[in-house]
């Protein structure tokens, strides 16, 4: 490369409408995939269509600059990362097309798990099944063969792509197709160039080349182009779309588990397995048992305690009655293997075994919560071996990862007999570099003994000659992902080991970390899986990224820019970049992607401190710093209510408002009491109980319930008395402040905190239980607080705290819940605030709300609103919100009902914005169902 990236930058930006990003921070991001190594690249690119990929390519290829295509960065093994221009078609190049005689035309960019729910309610699916089929995309699937844990029964991916439509390195567009697809029927016409296909020919129908390949991807009449390029790993060229094959959903799936004795047993039942024509076989060690044992997953009472290893078993059928016929013929099969398994779990349901298969990913995920520096590492490549020889490669690779003290964690596809291996160790670095070298070695000659392949269905040794002489031919320059020859020719890689950076290399650390080790260490624990990706529709997984599919928005990576910060220029304002502002404001600290790690990482707790870092070098945005401060105007602005309150309604005065604070003019002003109601409660609310027991419940307020819904704290504090409790709010206490450790003016917050802990404090030690109406309050008391400061009482205090629908939940549990309701003839539909879920996985207001005679309270399921308290409020983030919370909006269209209900004021505030539709917190709708509050609303 004998350019510099601005020079690049400059080149292009007239001829690109896609994405350069050039700055540090964004480099730092792409330095990494889903594997162990990093690489800084050149430049980033986000093409925004194929004429973007061309202009690429061909600046690439007259200025000799390496090109390395990404998809979602899933790549375990460094396939996804380089020295060069990094391509990302995630992000635009997402188009589907319509389905024509079982075929589907996409592009690289999709992921599979869209794909499949585009294409399920037509009955049909793209058979390949990765496990990380929830990001993977198209183009990473094509680029790497990918098969799954079904590829006995559906075959791989090569075996479903009809055409591929891809940029050659010298920025020519071709289109190559399979032979048993007419050209007639195609639009496309760019096929191959001529010299190029003649050449290629040449060599593949060289004798030097095994008969295993030649009779693979060469017909009695043609070459079958896809199955070439298929598996190339993105070194012939850059896949822009793909036309593929489907298949009708089986009408009937059944999943059965095995539990064995020992490793050898499991290993023994496969073959009689395979031989019932199972569509699956997956293989887990007794480190993933212990694993689901241990865990609070759903698998946790599957296994039996003496379980050594575990088969996970999958069959299709035409019926329910050839399900059950096969599924005793499984049973017939293992037991003839003379292994005497224990039959586990048997799931004759379609989506009960759905519900199974998310089993290994999960287990899989869940290694990387190991306490201390042990992390699982993807340095072994997936290692293909002949049913007949895999209990010995099994042993013999045990046994070479033994004897250099290595533990290892075994996970396989096993009817295809796909092994793959995780050592289990702390990061390679110094003197451990050595070892993984001897242990690479000594595996690659077990691998050579027993004629087993790595990650592809070839003899490797039969390529060695073809590919590197085929890349030649579409690539003479040599400027396509060039350290990547083939993933399946060597275990060795040309990248670096991540970066660990020295806590004294970072800036002194403002929130309250153990150990400055230990910010460094949530960094690390990030593998880069790519599950913060997601975009499935029953996760929440960082609504900025759904919303966006940008990866400087994804949660991994902030871990990637935290952990790479000491590497970044001394002379450069990193987080002054688009990239670094980009990274930064797309976290609002809805905990989301905590909750649905699968590795447990607190990017939340990360990006606070990120944030805070910030704020105490720039200060404040101007529409956070009126926003933050309001609470505190409060007792001031009261007396001009009546003035504002009108005013605040004009559109003038929003527009002069919003030019001089950039709080947005398109949304309305709640309305405020004249007095909180701190001030107003019952006086034996506010009286300090006598007397400490376990009838003593603590009423935490906050902002909403104490100066604009004020129902609510009347709401909260009669049905706890209803149940027998006495209730008490303490006078003096504040806000909570999490609008404050959102937009990381952690100073200010660390006041209210410590205010807070102060009254709560005697409370929490007498053994009260502390309860919360705002579930951002009782998250920013049982998490923030311990965070901010070191005081003895706040972990107390965040023992003692939970959300008042979890408090009411545990009664109903035990019997105590009160029934005696009125009938109400409403119909409400619910949303869970992302807050909540983080609190109480499940909605255990809705669930009491259905118990009032009358009531309905369908699930709004569409993930975040997008409000996140002062974050929608802001000008610059309006619409921005409006994009995230579509997805409900849209939800709530296909739900008949009239009044939505959430626990959340900024849920409530964005539901009512996007729908015009009343809101109301289901705590009232149960005070009103007691008959404790007058009715305010009924929708039939």
């Amino acid at each position: 490369m004998d350019i510099p990236s601005s020079r690049l930058y400059e080149d292009l930006a007239d001829a690109f409408r896609g994405e350069l990003l050039i700055d540090p921070v964004a480099l730092a991001v792409y330095a990494c995939d889903a594997s162990p190594y990093e690489q800084t690249p050149f430049v980033v690119a986000v093409p925004r269509d194929r004429d973007d990929v061309q202009t690429l390519l061909r600046y690439a290829s007259e200025h000799h600059l390496p090109v390395i295509p990404r998809g979602a960065g899933t790549n375990p093994h460094g396939g996804a990362i380089g020295a060069g221009i990094v391509v990302d078609t995630s992000r635009f190049l997402t188009g589907i097309g319509p389905i024509e005689d079982g075929t589907i035309r996409v592009e690289a960019g999709v992921t599979l798990d869209r794909l499949n729910r585009h294409v399920w309610p037509q009955g049909w699916m793209f058979g390949p099944d990765p496990m990380t089929a929830a990001t993977t995309t198209l183009g990473g699937m094509i680029a790497m063969n990918s098969t799954g844990a079904r590829a006995s029964a559906v075959g791989e991916t090569r075996d479903h792509v009809s055409s591929l439509e891809m940029v050659l390195a010298d920025g020519r567009f071709a289109v190559v197709r399979d032979s048993e697809r007419s050209r007639a029927s195609d639009p496309l016409a760019d096929d191959l160039p001529a010299a190029l296909i003649t050449e290629a020919e040449r060599l593949l129908w060289n004798p030097a080349v095994g008969e295993a390949i030649r009779n693979d991807i060469v017909t009695e009449w043609q070459i079958r182009w896809p199955r070439v390029f298929a598996g190339s790993a993105g070194t012939l060229g850059l896949f822009t779309a793909a036309t593929l094959r489907l298949q009708p959903i089986p009408a009937a799936r059944g999943a059965v588990l095995f539990a064995f004795l020992s490793l050898e047993a499991a290993l023994q039942a496969v073959p009689s397995l395979v031989s019932a024509r199972v569509a699956a076989c997956d293989l887990f060690d007794r480190r993933l048992i212990c694993l689901a044992r241990e865990s609070h997953s759903p698998w946790v009472e599957l296994f039996p305690a003496d379980a050594e290893a575990a088969l996970l078993v999958e069959w299709f059928a035409d019926s329910a009655v050839e399900r059950t016929d096969r599924l005793n013929e499984i049973l017939a099969a293992v037991m003839r293997s003379g292994t005497s398994p224990e039959v586990c779990h048997v799931v004759l349901d379609n989506h009960e075994a759905d519900d199974l298969w998310t089993m290994p990913a999960s287990l899989l995920g869940m290694l990387s919560r190991l306490p201390g520096t042990t992390r699982p590492l993807t340095i072994l490549p997936a290692i293909t071996v002949p049913l007949d020889r895999m209990e010995t490669v099994v042993v013999q690779v045990q046994r070479v990862l033994q004897q250099h003290g290595v533990s290892v964690a075994l996970h396989a596809h096993a009817a295809t007999g796909r092994l793959h291996f995780h050592p289990l160790a702390a990061p390679p670095h110094g003197e451990s570099l050595a070892v993984w070298s001897a242990v690479k070695q000594e595996i690659s000659a077990v691998l050579q003994e027993h004629d087993a392949a790595r990650g592809m269905p070839w003899d490797p040794r039969s390529l060695v000659g073809l590919l590197p002489a085929m890349k030649r031919v579409f690539d003479p320059h040599g400027v396509m992902n060039p350290s990547r020859i083939s993933a399946a020719l060597t275990v060795e890689s040309d990248l670096a080991f991540r970066h660990v950076p020295q806590p004294a290399d970072l800036q002194p650390l403002l929130l309250n970390w153990s150990v400055p080790q230990e910010a460094l260490a949530t960094a690390e624990r990030c593998n880069g899986c790519g599950a913060c990706r997601t975009q499935t529709p029953s996760t929440r997984m960082c609504p900025f990224f759904r919303a966006e599919h940008d990866e400087l928005m994804a949660p991994r990576s902030k871990a990637n820019a935290l952990r790479q910060s000491d590497k970044l220029p001394a002379d450069v304002e990193c987080w002054e970049t688009s990239s670094g502002q980009r990274l930064l404001d797309s976290c609002f600290n809805c905990k989301q992607c905590l909750m649905e790690c699968p590795s447990g990482v607190d990017i939340p707790r990360l990006m606070t401190e990120m944030k805070a870092q910030y704020v105490a070098t720039h200060g404040l945005s101007r529409a956070n710093w009126y926003l933050t401060r309001i609470p505190d105007w409060m007792p001031w602005l009261r007396y001009g209510g009546f003035v504002f309150r009108p005013v605040l309604q004009r559109a003038w005065f929003r527009w002069l408002v919003e030019k001089l604070t950039s709080i947005t003019r398109h949304r309305r002003f709640p309305p405020w009491r004249t007095k909180p109601f701190l001030h107003t409660a019952p006086r034996a609310w506010r009286t300090p109980p006598a007397s400490f027991d376990d009838r003593v419940v603590v009423y935490f307020v906050d902002h909403v319930a104490n100066w604009h819904e004020q129902e609510i704290a009347l709401a909260a504090g009669r049905v706890l008395e209803h149940h027998g409790f006495r209730v008490h709010v303490p006078a003096d206490q504040v806000r909570s402040g999490m609008e404050l450790v959102t937009c990381g003016d952690i100073e200010r917050a660390r006041v209210l905190a410590e205010k807070n802990i102060s009254v709560l404090g005697e409370f929490a030690r007498a053994g009260c239980r502390i309860v919360c109406t705002e579930p951002s309050a009782a998250v920013c008391l049982k998490w923030e607080y311990p965070r901010l400061t070191d005081h003895p009482d706040a972990a107390l205090i965040a023992s003692m705290v939970e959300d008042i629908g979890g408090f009411l939940s545990r009664l109903a549990d035990t019997q105590r819940f009160r029934t005696d309701f009125k009938t109400r003839a409403v119909r409400a539909a619910y949303h869970q605030p992302c807050h909540l879920r983080i609190l109480e996985r499940e909605a255990p207001l809705q669930r009491l709300c259905s118990l009032i005679p009358g009531v309905e309270t369908p699930k709004i399921e569409a993930g975040c609103s997008g409000m996140a308290g002062a974050f929608g409020w802001a000008k610059e983030n309006y619409e921005q919100s409006i994009a995230l919370g579509k997805p409900v909006e849209q939800a709530w269209e296909s739900v008949p009902a009239t009044v939505a209900l959430s626990e959340c004021s900024s849920c409530r505030q964005q539901l009512e914005h996007l729908t015009h539709r009343r809101t109301q917190h289901p705590l009232v709708l149960l005070a009103e169902a007691y008959g404790l509050m007058p009715v305010s609303m009924s929708s039939s």
